[in-house]
This record gives structure tokens, sequence and C-alpha cells, in this order.
């Protein structure tokens, strides 16, 4: 089994590698020669899958850890989701279906992950009521009225209610560490942003956006260096939380006696000075 755990992130490199050849003799890319959009493309499912890998080695450790597990599989679904709708496999709708959903998979993931670790959780009535009123307009707006710019706002503010969700439970966390306050500004920063960035960035483009130009916008590449932006912040932000976690859990056992439980000599000694 632990076998099998390390050559996880191989595993997952190997797939990337396999669908990065798929992407190469697409048909969107002339067949066999590359573009600058597929570079564009890979940035976030190259950060997400680095990161996945790194988590999946750091859950190895600590099996008792989940919320770790969890983190690395959102990462991998995220990643997937990216290349699907940027390879737009069988029709248009089906991967603009297929990788949305994988984004919300990977962005309740990440919610849920997160707020174990602080022993904190959302509502689920409330997370299944937004999610599902979230993929429901968005499916409307991808079979029975075809409206681009809808889709757009429908399924950023639904992140964006969701990430401030997380925000608010991290704020309630008492006795906050430095680095949990950095994982609060960037969830509470990244809330903010699914709001902003679709209105500002569509108001620039002045022009609506059409699924057939989808992928020369504006609107793709800010999204797409955001979110690379948010991976690798919450990423890095992350290991740093569970580096800490990890110093303490030493620390508090170079301090107790592993039979009793009470305090050795070196914690009795800093106890009482």
């Amino acid at each position: 089994m632990r076998k099998r755990a390390r050559n996880g992130p191989l595993l997952m490199y190997y797939l990337t590698g396999c669908l990065l050849l798929r992407a190469i003799g697409s048909p969107r890319l002339g067949g066999s020669r590359l573009d600058t959009g597929i570079f564009v493309a890979l940035i976030n499912p190259g950060i997400a899958i680095s990161f996945a890998g790194a988590f999946l080695l750091l859950w190895n450790y600590q099996r008792h850890k989940r919320y770790i597990l969890l983190t690395a599989l959102s990462l991998v679904a995220g990643a997937i989701g990216f290349l699907i709708q940027y390879l737009s496999i069988e029709t248009f709708a089906l991967s603009r279906l297929l990788s949305n959903l994988l984004f919300v998979f990977a962005g309740v993931g990440m919610a849920v992950s997160l707020l174990a670790r602080y022993k904190r959780a959302l509502s689920l009535t409330t997370v299944l009521a937004l999610v599902g009123g979230g993929v429901g307009l968005f499916v409307w707006f991808l079979y029975v009225t075809p409206h681009t710019a809808a889709r757009v706002y429908t399924i950023n503010f639904t992140f964006g209610l969701l990430t401030l969700m997380v925000a608010a439970q991290l704020r309630a966390v008492p006795s906050r560490r430095a680095i949990d306050n950095v994982m609060l500004v960037v969830t509470a920063f990244w809330g903010l942003s699914y709001f902003i960035r679709p209105l500002v960035v569509l108001w620039i483009e002045g022009v609506p956006i059409e699924d057939s130009s989808y992928h020369q916008s504006l609107y793709w590449y800010t999204l797409t260096l955001f979110s690379a932006m948010f991976i690798l912040l919450i990423s890095l932000a992350w290991i740093g939380v569970l580096v800490l976690d990890i110093m303490d859990d030493l620390g508090r056992q170079s301090r107790t006696d592993l039979l009793s439980g009470l305090l050795n000599r070196r914690g009795f000694e800093e106890s009482v000075t």
C-alpha cells in the first residue's frame, strides 16, 4: 500500500504527459503544431498536478489526516477540468459541463479539506442549495437558453459565495497563527475576485463572448492567470499550515512521555521557566 502511494505522484505526472500528447495532436492545434494558447492552457494543470503530488506525499506519511488526500484529489480534478475545457472533447457543451462539474468537485473538496483542518464545517444544506442552484442555472444557460456571459456570471458567483463562506469560517477560528491569517486573506481575496473579475473583464472586453472565440477572449486569459496565482498561493499557504502542524506535533512529543502522556523532564522544565 505504501509503495503504491509513493507511485501516486508519478502516475499523475504520467497521465498529465499523456494528456499533453493528446493536446499536441488535437485538431484545435492543427494536428502537430503548438500555439501559445496550449501553453497558457497548461499553466493551471501543471501547477495543480505538481502540488497534488506534493500533498499526496504528505498524506503518505500522515494517513490519519484524510483532508490532505482530499486536497490532492481536488487539485487533480481541477487540473483535468482545465484540460477538458481547453481540448473540448466530444461536443463543446459536453466539455463545458464536464469541466465545470470537475471545478465544482475541486472547489467543494478544497473547502471541506481546509475547514476539516480547523475542525469546522459548512452547513450541508447550504452547500447543496448553493452548488445545486449554480449548476442548475449553468445547465440552463448551456442547453436551454445558451448564453456565455450568463454561464460565466453563474459559475463565478457560485464559487465566490462558497469561497467567502469558507473565509467566514476561517475568520471564526480562535487563536489564529500568522500562517492561518495568510490562509484567511488569500481565501477572502479570491472569494471577492469571483465577483469583481468577471464584471470588470467583461466590461473591458466590450463585446459578448462567443463560444467559438472563448479561448481567445480576455476573460479566458485572466481566468487562467488568476487561477494559477490562486492555486500557487493557497497551496503554499496550505503546505505552510501542514508543516507548522508537524513541527507542533514534534514539539509536543518531545515534551511528553509517550506511555503516560504526562510532561517529561524537558516539558516540566519548560513549564516552570
